[in-house]
């Protein structure tokens, strides 16, 4: 009889330490769920105050919409800007700009280092009874460039008589188009390009170019000309513009919390930002509402954040300026976030 007592005894201790230890899994499973969707709700808030209006108070739940991607950043609005050349960032787009020189005038010209040549009428050429010249050029760039491009050139080269050039980017080193040291490229009667893109000049400030001219042997009989020069090269625009599609919150009245980009900027590049908002709804193109500049605070290194004075409406967008001082270096946008509640 107390050996009947005792199991059941045993299995009475057994089972009330197994539910004891289940009632303690679930507070387990419950307390780690609350744990993970703070985790999840801290995630969501901005970078510097919080939550709410931008001062710090927590009184809110902020939402997010993240602009990010290729796709996101082509919904927009774009203006001299690119999202192509690194899918996922805004650079400022590529122009193609040129230097002609039609040789009206000495604007081009290195006088001190030309010689036996005549630059008027528009063409330089071989001085009569002299049977080789050099026309030295002076820097053609303006600023500094991303990229050469290309020589153009119109010339008039009688029977045995020859002109050739070669281009330095500092007037020092000569190198021909195919990059060669002290090499040269002859010219063709005509008009005609040399690619210059196997010089691999990238953001260079200055260009030169040298002709020599030779008159094949006959005094003054054999004039070789050049009547046009033209350099293409490749810079960024000063500026350009994306506006964002235009978001709907679902929610009438809805405020900003802050709006938050990441990008990379040099010492003469900016990126600007302007938002509007309206429970009306409105196109990304549309005149109305009103844009409203925002003040932009550092958070760190590559990371930006504006909370003052950000207007409230259900439909949201925002326009970013980006602008450079050095056409061979672009600003860069990677992501944009706008918090609202």
């Amino acid at each position: 009889m107390n050996t009947k007592s005792d199991s059941k005894q045993v299995v009475r201790t057994l089972g009330q330490r197994l539910t004891i230890m289940a009632i303690l899994g679930l507070v387990v499973i419950t307390v780690l769920f609350g744990i993970n969707q703070i985790v999840q709700k801290a995630a969501n808030v901005p970078p510097g105050n919080g939550q709410g209006t931008g001062s710090g108070a927590i009184a809110q739940d902020v939402s997010v919409w993240t602009q990010t991607s290729k796709y996101d950043f082509d919904r927009g609005l774009i203006y001299q800007v690119d999202t192509s050349a690194s899918p996922g960032d805004v650079v400022l787009a590529i122009k193609m700009q040129t230097v002609l020189d039609q040789f009206n005038d000495q604007r081009y010209i290195n006088s001190e280092e030309s010689q036996n040549i005549s630059v008027e009428d528009g063409q330089v050429e071989l001085l009569p009874l002299r049977s080789e010249g050099v026309l030295v050029s002076k820097n053609l760039f303006p600023q500094h460039i991303v990229r050469v491009e290309s020589f153009n050139y119109e010339a008039s080269i009688p029977w045995r008589a020859s002109v050739k050039v070669q281009f330095s980017k500092d007037g020092v080193n000569w190198y021909s188009s195919a990059g060669t040291l002290d090499g040269w490229d002859k010219l063709s009667e005509g008009s005609h390009d040399i690619d210059l893109s196997n010089l691999n000049w990238v953001g260079v400030s200055e260009f030169y170019y040298r002709m020599a001219f030779d008159g094949g042997g006959l005094l003054g009989f054999m004039r070789p000309a050049v009547k046009e020069v033209e350099l293409t090269y490749a810079a960024y625009h000063t500026s350009g513009s994306i506006a964002s599609m235009v978001f709907d919150s679902g929610v009438e009245n809805a405020q900003w919390d802050s709006i938050c980009w990441e990008a990379t900027l040099s010492m003469n590049a900016t990126i600007t930002f302007e938002v509007r908002a309206s429970d009306t709804f409105f196109t990304r193109d549309s005149a109305t509402p009103g844009w409203t500049s925002v003040e932009a605070e550092a958070v760190s290194n590559n990371s930006y954040r504006a909370s003052v004075d950000l207007p409230s409406g259900r439909y949201k967008q925002w326009r970013a300026t980006l602008s450079t001082s050095d056409t061979s270096t672009t600003p860069v946008l990677h992501e944009v976030r706008v918090y609202y509640y």
